[in-house]
């Protein structure tokens, strides 16, 4: 969704595509492992599914000028 002509939302992520920016956002990387170090067993798949956001956002976004 783009929200201005140069800024670009997808998920959690937005490009800037002026200054050639990629932004996540709200991420929790590592927080179900914490969860689990101090005892809390819940299943482990969020940072299998932030990784298939991801590549599906950087797909989006390489569309719109974005470089790896």
């Amino acid at each position: 969704m783009e929200i201005l002509p140069s800024i670009i939302a997808d998920d959690i992520f937005i490009y800037l595509k002026e200054h050639h920016t990629f932004i996540l956002s709200d991420t929790h990387i590592g927080f179900e492992d914490t969860l689990h170090k101090k005892g809390y067993l819940i299943p482990q798949f969020a940072f299998t599914d932030f990784l298939a956001r991801l590549e599906r956002s950087l797909q989006k976004f390489q569309k719109q000028g974005l470089s790896r």
